[in-house]
């Protein structure tokens, strides 16, 4: 007897399984669109310009359907602690080479969300 939860479908250990794992792939292929070359070209150039690797850029869109329009930082994953810390060079880099995409920060205390932000912006640009 099958356990809680289960919908009662055939064991995927059955001797039917070949047939299923095609049946699976092909109503996968046939649920996904054929996008064609040139929209692919534009999401991996999008993709560069905001920082992410197109594998990510193209989960998030296949997902929520939109484009990626703006990046929560937190100033514990940019390692900012203090007001007077300085970004990291390799952080810094990786903000510089954004674009096309609003930022916004959340700062823990004593860091000033704003501040810190403008902050960020200044030393990315450098």
């Amino acid at each position: 007897m099958s356990g809680i939860g289960h919908n009662r479908g055939p064991a995927l250990t059955s001797a039917g399984k070949g047939w299923q794992v095609h049946c699976w792939r092909k109503a996968r292929t046939d649920l996904l669109p054929q996008l064609p070359l040139e929209v692919i070209r534009l999401r991996v150039r999008r993709a560069r310009e905001i920082g992410l690797d197109y594998p990510s850029y193209a989960t998030v869109r296949a997902t929520t359907g939109h484009d990626i329009v703006a990046f929560l930082y937190s100033s514990n994953a940019l390692h900012l602690f203090r007001a007077d810390q300085a970004l990291a060079a390799e952080r810094a880099a990786k903000l510089a080479a954004q674009s096309g995409v609003a930022r916004q920060l959340a700062a823990q205390p004593p860091l000033d969300p704003a501040a810190a932000l403008a902050g960020l912006a200044g030393r990315a640009a450098h």
